[in-house]
């Protein structure tokens, strides 16, 4: 997120519309691609942690 923040910043400098909309449109599909990515990964870990907790519970 700092370095969104910090590209932000530096394309308010950009005089350009069209240019500064490309910029922009670039920034956030990295951000929203870069999500998804993680997202799958929360996701994986988050079934790992539910069948370990799972499996623990049952032994008790």
């Amino acid at each position: 997120m700092e370095l969104i923040v910090k590209e932000i910043d530096e394309i308010r400098f950009e005089t350009d519309p069209v240019h500064k909309s490309e910029k922009i449109t670039k920034i956030f599909k990295r951000l929203v691609t870069n999500l998804q990515s993680d997202f799958q990964t929360m996701a994986k870990e988050y079934e790992t942690m539910k069948q370990f907790v799972t499996a623990y519970g049952k032994v008790e």
